[in-house]
């Protein structure tokens, strides 16, 4: 059965609601534009306020209410940490991102005052063959002329789509795991080195010097951090509950991703 309604609409979530043992909110508006003041409002409020309502809704639920709720953070939450190894218990960054995460985290946990086990997904960059991220990056890739950004020794914190699926499934099924997870792969990667990984899936050169931070943050304002920041995140409590990846190399990743990438651009009319 599919019900639809508005999350940003309180009178709406609250009958959706009723007679499912879980909810999982993904909901947010894209984070790659222009950080202007609509636009930082508009990324704040598809978050904070779809999610509030989803929390307050299953606090008054009583015993009807859901008992799982799954919903989306970021890795963002640790702001730009350096070389600094990462795990949930990490305090936060002060940006705005980072900011941002502390009070969506907190939204939801509004739901875990009525009894709902609620978990929190630090998402590092989703890497998937139907747009993200990735999509944004292919056309210059293709093109050989893709580089590192910035100094290129920022942590890169990221994911395959499958394993993103199946941790989504794992915190629904496993009672144990709750609050804050970091939805990242096991091997850690800096962003030079998925930069080249990523042309040598494509068959393309990697020889463009790094596109300094002083142009990124001329081009892009404030949003450049998004791509500077160092996020050394490790999955911890995805390893201790047993979670095993299917994609915890980037190579792999990368050539499973193009592959169902070529295969969905071949089927498509002309």
């Amino acid at each position: 059965t599919v019900v639809r309604a508005d999350p940003m609409r309180a009178e709406e979530v609250a009958p959706v609601l009723a007679g499912h043992q879980a909810v999982v909110n993904l909901v947010g508006r894209p984070i790659l534009c222009r950080w202007t003041r609509r636009n930082k409002a508009a990324i704040q409020a598809s978050r904070l306020l779809s999610t509030s309502n989803l929390a307050s809704a299953i606090a008054k639920a009583g015993n009807a209410a859901p008992k799982v709720l799954i919903n989306a953070s970021a890795v963002g939450y640790y702001g730009d940490r350096g070389d600094e190894p990462l795990s949930e218990e990490a305090p936060a960054g002060t940006d705005f991102l980072a900011q941002l995460a502390v009070a969506w985290e907190k939204a939801a946990l509004q739901a875990a005052d009525a009894g709902c086990r609620v978990v929190c997904l630090r998402l590092g960059v989703v890497l998937g063959p139907d747009g993200g991220a990735l999509a944004a990056m292919l056309p210059a890739y293709r093109f050989g002329l893709g580089s590192p950004l910035g100094s290129g020794r920022q942590w890169f914190a990221w994911l395959h789509i499958a394993d993103c699926c199946r941790i989504v499934l794992a915190a629904l099924e496993n009672e144990q795991i709750s609050g804050p997870v970091n939805c990242v792969a096991s091997t850690p990667l800096r962003q030079r080195d998925f930069s080249r990984a990523l042309a040598t899936a494509l068959r393309r050169p990697h020889f463009l010097p790094a596109v300094p931070a002083s142009v990124l943050r001329f081009l892009l304002g404030e949003m450049a951090t998004v791509l500077l920041a160092s996020q050394r995140a490790a999955p911890s409590k995805l390893l201790q509950a047993g979670f095993s990846f299917l994609f915890p190399d980037i190579h792999r990743a990368l050539a499973s991703i193009l592959t169902k990438n070529s295969a969905t651009t071949a089927s498509r009319p002309s």
